[in-house]
């Protein structure tokens, strides 16, 4: 998953779905967490979802990368 800042994240398998319907546009906070081996929570405000995340970096600007790159 790439969010607007361009950082790149790898989702928990297990949490794809969620992510699957969430927009470009939705507002994403980060928390940084412990969690079966994932080290923060990608959470959606507008729809009141949280997914387990590892931080991949920046994409490179420009770039065109799928939405859900795990």
């Amino acid at each position: 998953m790439v969010l607007e800042d361009e950082s790149m994240w790898e989702i928990h398998p297990a949490d794809w779905l969620v992510t699957s319907h969430w927009l470009r546009i939705s507002n994403i906070t980060v928390s940084h967490t412990q969690n079966e081996g994932y080290v923060y929570s990608l959470t959606n405000t507008m729809e009141g979802e949280t997914a387990r995340a590892n931080y991949l970096g920046q994409s490179m600007p420009g770039k065109t990368i799928a939405s859900n790159a795990a």
